[in-house]
């Protein structure tokens, strides 16, 4: 009998004995509407080369909640790629943190823009080193602040690079200040010059010293005479001949001492 002749009533009734014992063939015809049936251990139950087969429309139809409880037996890093760029954002807003642990970098970069920001703090943290696998083109400002220390330093320079000006301000502060010279490098000008002056003081002031003179010609005005004496201070020699009078327009007499010319 093929297993489209049960109903979805019927399926919700498989042991998970039964649903081990369906074949690949009869995961490959299953209807969403049978998917969507399934029970947390019903779905825990199925065996690798049942899941894999499953296209993203049947895995859409997978009950979020009882999804995110079968996948924590069943093992949610065993899905393909094309696979988690078929769930659901309410599929992936259920994900308990500890099935969010277990994904692949692979996983992780197979994501969409709405897919991360369907992802609550709790998740975003979650993901721990993987999130230098988040393509963060789309990705929401919430998502972007809600990552740790640890997960900003450790972004690659292609990521840096893709970040807009919105997503550089909403990197809290004392996040912003793991990020090395070498992180550094991979800003450009403009990317620089959307600093807030809350970001640049809180800053090592090292950091304020490793940025290029390409660099320094995107800062603002606005962020020059918003610098501390101490951050003004690391501004070396090559990179204060860089300034505009526009940027330096601002500064106190007192600012001008400070800087090493």
């Amino acid at each position: 009998m093929s297993i489209q002749a049960f109903s979805a009533a019927q399926i919700a009734a498989f042991t998970t004995t039964q649903i081990q014992n369906l074949t690949v063939d009869d995961f490959k015809k299953i209807s969403a509407t049978q998917i969507a049936a399934l029970k947390s251990d019903q779905i825990a139950a199925i065996e690798t080369q049942d899941m894999v087969v499953l296209n993203a429309s049947q895995v859409k139809a997978f009950e979020a909640q009882a999804f995110s409880d079968g996948m924590l037996v069943y093992g949610i890093d065993k899905l393909t790629a094309a696979q988690v760029k078929g769930l659901t954002t309410d599929q992936l807003s259920n994900l308990s943190t500890a099935n969010v642990t277990a994904m692949t970098s692979t996983q992780v970069a197979a994501l969409s823009a709405a897919q991360v920001n369907s992802f609550t703090s709790a998740q975003i943290q979650a993901l721990a080193d993987d999130a230098a696998a988040i393509n963060f083109k789309g990705v929401g400002t919430a998502q972007v602040k809600d990552l740790s220390s640890d997960q900003v330093a450790a972004l690659t320079a292609a990521q840096l690079k893709s970040l807009t000006a919105d997503q550089i301000k909403a990197v809290d502060t004392e996040d912003l200040a793991q990020l090395s010279s070498t992180n550094i490098a991979a800003f450009d000008a403009k990317q620089i010059g959307a600093f807030t002056s809350t970001q640049l003081n809180a800053m090592d002031g090292t950091w304020i010293g490793s940025i290029t003179t390409a660099q320094i010609k995107g800062m603002t005005g606005d962020q020059i005479k918003s610098m501390d004496s101490t951050h003004l201070g690391y501004l070396t020699s090559d990179q204060i001949r860089e300034l505009t009078a526009d940027q330096v327009a601002g500064l106190t007499t007192d600012q001008i001492q400070y800087l090493n010319f």
